[in-house]
């Protein structure tokens, strides 16, 4: 060992640099930590902030969507009550004009005896030999009136797909 050398205050003075070391990192780690808790605390302000967004931005989608389903019902409901006029309206001209036109076939042509003098209706198509074809008056106002219902009913079809969805 070398004599003569303060031992102590070597002792003290590596205790000191150490503790001062030591306080240099542990200060350093004071400001590291500092800066994370502020970067998570900024994480943390932006996710809520993006969670109400979200929030905010799903209720405004909803909100749209109520509106666009009920405009959609309300055209929906509109077309169909119109067609459903339309339809009554044409189907009771159509039922009036067939009675007339009956009326007037059964009077001139009364029909073979047991046909209930459905007789032939003008302007039907003629037979092989030439001859009109009757046509009983039910069978006739089935056909007309199935041949609108098919007809109106097309119409509404298309008329639904034209609804702005």
């Amino acid at each position: 060992m070398i004599p003569n050398l303060p031992w102590k205050l070597i002792g003290a003075g590596a205790v000191a640099i150490v503790i001062a070391v030591l306080i240099l990192l542990w200060k350093g780690e004071q400001r590291h930590s500092a800066k994370l808790q502020a970067r998570v605390e900024l994480l943390t302000s932006l996710r809520e902030q993006d969670k109400r967004n979200i929030e905010a931005a799903s209720r405004e989608a909803q909100r749209i969507n109520r509106e666009t389903v009920a405009r959609i019902k309300a055209d929906q409901d509109r077309i169909t009550q119109e067609a459903s006029r339309e339809y009554q309206s044409d189907l009771a001209r159509l039922r009036r004009e067939l009675a007339v036109r009956l009326s007037g076939a059964s009077k001139a042509n009364p029909g073979r005896p047991g046909e209930g003098g459905a007789g032939a209706v003008p302007d039907t198509a003629g037979g092989a030999d030439g001859e009109t074809v009757p046509v009983p008056a039910g069978d006739l106002l089935y056909a007309a009136e199935t041949e609108l219902q098919l007809m109106r009913l097309q119409e509404w079809i298309e008329q639904q797909t034209k609804v702005v969805r």
